[in-house]
């Protein structure tokens, strides 16, 4: 965590600490200032200044999570509900969906900069944040998962948030449109995880197994010269292993994938995220 903010702070771009498994400030650990009235821990200062590299390395010495100043170098955050406030958002704006993303517990965040001084504003399904901070990868949410960058993404440079909102950037307030067109399930509602799962059969993982008396599947196991069919495959549960050892516990269709390309689960979860909910969602 040390290392990834003291690179944001070499681009220019405040880190402040996060409480782990958070999204409140750590704010014993920032400055006192007067603010509204009274003395206090506040993270508002850096939204004017970058902290020195000292306070970085202090504050990250323990586990937190990161959070980023948004603002800085007019760097705007679009914090999308869900993925169906993507997709809903995605089609006029396929050039910008490229730029630097991180998968997030249920929905995604897209970071770009902007020529123009961008202002906040709320929109169907978005919150544009050109203010205040987001946290950022490789914080831990408070349901535990992870946040994602997607790999291979630099952080794009608009003209202004009218480019990627259709609107100009006076701040405007909406709810979320209730006929907006929706993507048929399973990406309705749920959490991504959720998602993921119901998007992934297990078997088609596995083209060559056969079918069992049980209502099961065998096939060779990937993970070991197999001669015989030792790999095991529960579609009514989602669930493979071996027999053989290989797999300790069962394999749910994530943990298969992340064993298979030999990446972390939440590694496993942006790919799979971005396979499906960034090439099937909108056709």
């Amino acid at each position: 965590m040390l290392t990834v903010a003291l690179n944001w702070l070499k681009k220019g771009i405040a880190p402040i600490p996060v409480l782990y498994r958070d999204k409140r400030p750590a704010a014993k650990v920032l400055p006192v200032v007067y603010e509204d009235g009274e003395w206090k821990h506040s993270w508002k200062p850096y939204q004017t200044q970058l902290p020195t590299e000292n306070e970085v390395r202090s504050w990250f010495s323990v586990h937190r999570n990161l959070g980023l100043i948004c603002g800085w170098q007019n760097l705007v955050v679009l914090d999308f509900d869900d993925w169906q406030a993507f997709y809903d958002w995605h089609p006029p704006h396929t050039e910008y969906a490229e730029t630097y993303s991180v998968v997030t517990n249920r929905g995604v965040h897209l970071y770009f900069y902007t020529d123009e001084t961008p202002a906040s504003m709320k929109l169907p399904g978005i919150d544009v944040k050109a203010s205040g901070y987001v946290v950022a990868p490789p914080s831990i949410h408070p349901s535990g998962l992870h946040y994602t960058e997607l790999p291979g993404r630099d952080i794009m440079r608009v003209k202004d948030l009218a480019c990627l909102t259709g609107v100009n950037s006076a701040p405007v307030s909406a709810k979320r449109s209730t006929s907006a067109q929706r993507c048929p399930q399973p990406w309705q509602g749920g959490d991504l995880i959720t998602n993921i799962k119901a998007c992934y059969e297990i078997l088609s993982a596995f083209p060559n197994a056969r079918s069992t008396s049980r209502g099961w599947y065998v096939t060779q196991c990937p993970f070991h010269d197999d001669k015989n069919p030792s790999f095991w495959i529960d579609t009514n549960r989602g669930l493979c292993g071996c027999f053989a050892g290989c797999t300790p516990q069962p394999l749910d269709v994530i943990d298969l994938k992340a064993k298979l390309d030999g990446v972390s689960c939440e590694q496993a979860i942006a790919v799979m995220a971005g396979e499906i909910g960034w090439q099937r969602g909108w056709q």
